[in-house]
């Protein structure tokens, strides 16, 4: 798709609105915040509310209040299930190790049909390095073999950062070390 200049926003040369990311036995849904923000009155179909959305970026902060969860503390303060979850993950950035272990054990463990949405604000970065966690966790790939499927299954922008990239293989040899103590 070319470039577009989408009622003032920077030109995107690729759109994300509730893609569909096949995972394990699930499917992820990612998105963009500025593409849903661009594409809201095209089509509203397309961006329509999922039954649970993990945002890692500000921008998605929304007048229902969802749970914050900063990277000063990592906990999950909720007695029910939240319907949205925002991540203070700075662009380009990473977040702590305990943290994407606990964002991707929660995902993992929704439902089986749960319409479930991930986004950051421009889908490849942050957005990226979730789905490829979650990649890693479900289906037992390497940090490089989960991103090339994460690129392949959804966006070639997908993971952006060297930081992006080691806090992935950081999680990957904690997987293995948890595989090797349930032995």
């Amino acid at each position: 798709m070319g470039k577009k200049d989408l009622n003032g926003l920077r030109e995107r040369t690729c759109f994300h609105v509730m893609d569909p990311v096949p995972i394990g036995r699930t499917t992820v849904y990612a998105s963009a915040y500025v593409d849903r923000l661009a594409l809201k009155d095209v089509n509203p179909h397309l961006t329509s509310i999922p039954d649970l959305g993990v945002y890692l970026d500000g921008s998605w902060d929304r007048s229902w209040r969802p749970l914050v969860l900063t990277t000063a503390k990592v906990w999950f303060p909720w007695d029910e299930e939240p319907q949205y979850i925002l991540v203070n993950w700075p662009d380009m950035g990473v977040v702590p190790l305990v943290l994407l272990s606990r964002l991707v054990n929660f995902v993992l463990r929704q439902p089986r049909g749960r319409k479930i949405e991930v986004g950051c604000l421009g889908g490849h970065g942050r957005t990226g390095t979730l789905l490829s966690a979650l990649v890693m966790a479900a289906e037992g790939k390497s940090a490089l073999d989960a991103i090339k499927e994460v690129r392949r299954r959804y966006c070639e922008k997908a993971v952006e950062s060297s930081a992006q990239l080691e806090l992935l293989r950081s999680y990957g040899q904690k997987l293995q070390e948890n595989k090797g103590g349930k032995q």
